[in-house]
């Protein structure tokens, strides 16, 4: 008779039912490196489009101040324009006109009625640009430029475009002749 009590241990082995440890873990971290590699990409994806964001609205902002510009300079009688104070004074049929103060980055047009009374002012804003107002005479009229310079481009923190930017004429010319414009 067999009187031993230990339990029998089969001849073929028996399937497992779970992971190891050292499985698990390998799963985790190759699921932590592509989470992290996803999240870096989406930061820099959202990066790039807020940037072209920005970039559209200058575009846009620059379109609406070049078809505003050329338009009210071929509208003026005459031009008077102020070096020092950087602005332009179109004046039109009865006694209307229209201001452009020029700041650094900031371009301010007001409609003024007869009396000086203003009736309508619009801002165009344009960030990180500079923005400067020149003339020429010449024997059809006045050549008018609003030369507005675009800063350096920076494509990535340690990569950019040299240079000391992109300069972008809006240029208008007007019937005014040489004789209406004031010194400044």
């Amino acid at each position: 008779m067999n009187t031993d009590c230990s339990p029998r241990r089969p001849s073929r082995p028996v399937p497992r039912q779970g992971y190891t440890l050292i499985e698990m873990l390998v799963v985790i971290s190759l699921l932590g490196v592509l989470l992290t590699t996803t999240g870096g990409m989406l930061h820099l994806l959202m990066k790039v489009e807020s940037a072209c964001r920005h970039e559209q609205a200058r575009q846009r902002t620059l379109s609406q101040l070049e078809e505003v510009f050329r338009r009210d300079v071929r509208w003026s009688l005459t031009a008077r324009c102020s070096d020092a104070e950087n602005e332009l004074m179109l004046t039109g049929p009865a006694g209307s006109s229209i201001r452009y103060r020029i700041d650094d980055s900031r371009v301010e047009r007001s409609e003024h009625g007869p009396g000086d009374a203003t009736t309508h002012r619009e801002r165009f804003l344009l960030p990180e640009c500079v923005i400067r107002l020149e003339s020429a005479s010449t024997d059809w009229g006045v050549t008018w430029s609003l030369l507005v310079r675009h800063p350096t481009i920076r494509l990535t923190q340690t990569s950019e475009l040299r240079g000391s930017g992109m300069e972008l004429p809006i240029r208008a010319t007007s019937n005014v002749s040489r004789q209406s414009i004031a010194p400044p």
